[in-house]
């Protein structure tokens, strides 16, 4: 800066700017007025907006276990359960959004966002979110034209993201629940079938109590039919899971566990898979986000797997030893004799039937709990408001803003005018 620029710098002073202002005070107050006066006509004429606010609460989960944060690390998916960012991005998924375009009337029906499904560029017209202090709240305000329909679009993208988390949620869940029921009929008719051989063969053969050696014996094997019977259904619920995973079926892969390790798989694997059909309706398979949530998704699931084949195989191996175990008391059996052999062979299988039938009854049960609980991953605080006044914009607000507009010209005006003065003096 020139040495001249410098002296003219440091010759503006507050008063000097005010006495301008006073020379020229009729000038400056007619600037100032004429700006207020706009800024009033303008709040007027500006279309009037409503904003409704929906707030709802999602579901977090604490407590990850080091095996979900080995998981998180090789999937690089970070932080899934209670991720509320994750809640925000899926409320702007194509499910939830593109049914609000259509039913939003003051869009026009030649709109390019709503002739084209612009998701986007809806959300940024008509939507906010907003996550207070880092809590677990979700805030959606939707603005309007419309005080209405401001409220139908808050409203709607909480029902709409519930119908979507209930359909992922849901996926599968009626075929594990069939694997389930038609388990139980069988365990039922076999329960029965059991019960009703051993009363038939009290009846025939007199013998209603075992002798001491034979109750003994068939106190062992009862609890290693019981063990084994438990195995054996834990093995088999374990592979059906699997089986609904090949299948695409992610929502039920852990919808018989309780426990947070489990919740958390599940969440990260909806979120993917909520993802991933988002990105599809939006992009082709070669599509780079495609492909990496594909390959994320791919990563999760394999790493489910990999656990659940090996708790299939420490099944087999407790099975197996259940079994050494069971042919060690069998050996015993031989002495007694045929009235008491045939007694222990049906008190057995009145046994196990009850017990498999007992532990399909609360799978059954967990899974219906479980089911239910994924129910509420959103949970609604406050519905959707019916907007009384106008959110924007605010006439007072405007014409003052417009008044300080017109005071900050005349400033910068008196500013330019001592600047030009002092120049011309130099």
């Amino acid at each position: 800066m020139s040495d001249n620029n410098k002296d003219v710098e440091k010759e503006i002073d507050l008063e000097e700017v005010i006495g301008v202002l006073k020379t020229d005070k009729n000038k400056y107050l007619k600037i100032a007025a004429g700006c207020t006066i706009i800024a009033l006509v303008l709040a007027f004429i500006l279309p009037e907006k409503f904003s409704s606010t929906a707030v709802v609460r999602v579901k977090a989960t604490t407590g990850i276990s080091e095996g979900m944060v080995a998981m998180h690390a090789l999937t690089g998916i970070g932080n899934i359960t209670g991720n509320t960012a994750s809640y925000i991005e899926l409320m702007q998924t194509r499910s939830v959004i593109e049914p609000l375009i259509e039913k939003t009337d003051t869009l026009d029906n030649n709109s390019s966002i709503k002739k084209y499904k612009l998701v986007e560029q809806y959300v940024k017209s008509y939507l906010k979110f907003n996550n207070p202090k880092g809590t677990d709240i979700i805030q959606i305000t939707a603005t309007s034209k419309d005080p209405q329909e401001a409220q139908q679009i808050a409203q709607g993208v909480v029902e709409n993201m519930a119908v979507t988390l209930t359909k992922v949620n849901q996926t599968g869940t009626s075929s594990y629940r069939k694997f389930l029921e038609d388990r139980i009929q069988i365990a039922d008719s076999e329960m029965k079938d059991a019960e009703a051989k051993l009363e038939a063969f009290k009846q025939k053969s007199g013998v209603f109590l075992p002798g001491e050696q034979a109750t003994g014996i068939i106190e062992q094997l009862s609890e290693i039919d019981k063990s084994i019977a438990v195995v054996q259904v834990q093995r088999d619920t374990k592979a059906k899971q699997l089986e609904l995973l090949d299948n695409g079926e992610v929502a039920t892969v852990y919808n018989s566990g309780m426990d947070t390790a489990a919740t958390e798989v599940r969440q990260a694997l909806v979120s993917k898979e909520l993802a991933l059909k988002d990105a599809q309706q939006k992009y082709t398979d070669k599509h780079p986000t495609v492909i990496e949530l594909k390959a994320e998704l791919a990563a999760l699931k394999a790493q489910v797997k990999k656990e659940a084949a090996t708790e299939v195989a420490a099944s087999n191996v407790r099975l197996n030893a259940l079994n050494t175990q069971k042919a060690a008391i069998e050996s015993k059996i031989s002495q007694l004799s045929s009235d008491g052999l045939e007694y222990i062979e049906l008190s057995r299988k009145v046994t196990t039937a009850r017990e498999v039938y007992s532990i399909l009854v609360k799978s059954m049960e967990s899974a219906r709990i479980q089911e239910a609980m994924n129910s509420m991953d959103l949970q609604v605080v406050d519905n959707a408001n019916l907007p009384l006044y106008k959110s924007w914009p605010s006439k007072a607000m405007v014409t003052i803003a417009g008044g300080l507009v017109g005071i900050l010209i005349c400033l910068g005006h008196s500013i330019w005018s001592i600047i030009k003065n002092t120049r011309n003096r130099v």
